[in-house]
């Protein structure tokens, strides 16, 4: 299995990075499924909409569907577009579907990007991980629809907790292409109340790893790395994953 690790050349980082971005605002959108609600469709709205309804920023949907829309938000740094919140009592356990676009396995000169069909789930646990955990996610890819089933796909499983080793290994035995994602919340339990909700930071990318199923789709151009950048953290700089 390649359980892929932190890089250590700065420059390298900032070029896939770069690359990434070039290739996921480049790439032609695919046809999506609808969005789950038409009450809301991102962060933003989702707060309009639970503060109209006066729906507690406590209660498990509150939670759950903040944390699904801060993933996809999130993973906008990583390469992932079109991400549509499919939620919901019909969602076959899919939070997200959208693409995993990358830059080309051989020389980017070519300019064709690779991009891979993606589901996603996303769970803001509380406990340690486990293994259960990617037993779903392989029960959800075999449930995905259309262009999203198949085997040139992949699925990721966003959790605000890292990956311990028995995770780690159902990642590495998974005939299918799984990737763990570590979002981590920068507003969980700061100031929110049954009433109110204080004004979002975001989300932060803290680990990702795959196994080798996906890094045969990815190719050898991309892997995973820190990149420092200003922020309000770690004396005036905060880590972000690239």
């Amino acid at each position: 299995m390649l359980l892929r690790r932190p890089l250590t050349r700065l420059r390298l980082y900032k070029r896939l990075h770069a690359e990434i971005r070039h290739y996921s605002s480049s790439s032609q959108s695919l046809l999506q499924p609808p969005a789950s609600s038409a009450n809301h469709r991102d962060l933003l709205t989702f707060r309009d909409h639970s503060r109209s309804t006066d729906l507690s920023p406590t209660s498990t949907v509150h939670v759950g569907t903040t944390y699904e829309y801060l993933c996809a938000q999130t993973l906008l740094h990583l390469g992932f577009k079109d991400l549509i919140r499919t939620g919901g009592r019909s969602d076959k356990g899919i939070d997200l579907l959208g693409h995993w676009v990358l830059p080309p396995k051989t020389s980017p000169a070519k300019e064709v990007p690779v991009e891979v069909p993606v589901i996603v789930q996303c769970k803001a646990v509380s406990r340690k991980p486990g293994p259960e955990m990617i037993r779903e996610l392989e029960g959800a890819l075999s449930n995905a629809p259309g262009e999203w089933r198949g085997g040139n796909m992949a699925g990721g499983r966003c959790a605000t907790r890292e990956a311990p080793g028995g995770v780690r290994e159902a990642v590495r035995m998974s005939e299918k292409g799984v990737v763990w994602i570590m979002v981590e919340d920068l507003d969980e339990g700061v100031g929110t109340t049954e009433r109110e909700e204080p004004a979002r930071r975001g989300g932060r990318v803290k680990q990702i790893l795959w196994n080798e199923k996906v890094a045969k789709m990815v190719g050898d151009n991309v892997g995973a790395g820190v990149r420092y950048v200003p922020g309000l953290e770690e004396g005036g700089w905060r880590r972000r994953f690239v």
